[in-house]
């Protein structure tokens, strides 16, 4: 079973230097932020600068920084769902974040809006783009002529947004 232990090993050599270089740059709302350690118990974020604190192993500075990523997400997402909500004149219950790592939004049909924090990752635009997605179901629960209808006047250059995302 020679190959395949070393086939493992070297998998989890490319995994531990994936981690790592995670861990060089951040990405905030599309924009690139260098990693910087200190001494501080923390996650901050700088114009210039995130700034993390020094933690014994990439998987506890991994946690650490999702923590902080969550943490923005519950006061960002609610707060710029509220504006487009406003806007768009609809209610909704409530705003969830999650963990999701393949679906940026999701929205039952309570009213229950859910967010991967993950999204704070992308532009600003495809932020709002995701936003007003999920209120759009709101108003039709499907993804029919009616759906892009209301989706083309909220957001008319959300063609190009959900298409800049795809290649994000």
């Amino acid at each position: 079973h020679a190959a395949w232990i070393a086939a493992h090993l070297a998998e989890a050599e490319q995994n531990r230097a994936s981690r790592q270089e995670w861990l060089k740059r951040i990405l905030f709302l599309g924009r690139e932020y260098p990693v910087r350690r200190w001494a501080q118990r923390e996650v901050c974020l700088s114009k210039a600068n995130l700034y993390l604190p020094e933690l014994d192993s990439p998987e506890k500075e991994r946690r650490k920084v999702a923590a902080w990523y969550r943490a923005q997400a519950q006061v960002r997402l609610p707060r710029r769902t509220q504006f487009w909500a406003g806007k768009m004149q609809k209610n909704y219950r409530q705003v969830r974040i999650s963990s999701a790592r393949k679906r940026w939004g999701s929205c039952t049909g309570e009213g229950v809006i859910s967010f991967s924090w993950r999204l704070l990752q992308a532009p600003p635009a495809a932020v709002d783009y995701v936003i007003i997605h999920e209120l759009t179901h709101l108003l039709e629960p499907g993804h029919n002529q009616r759906f892009y209808h209301f989706m083309d006047h909220f957001l008319p250059e959300w063609r190009a947004v959900r298409a800049a995302m795809r290649e994000w």
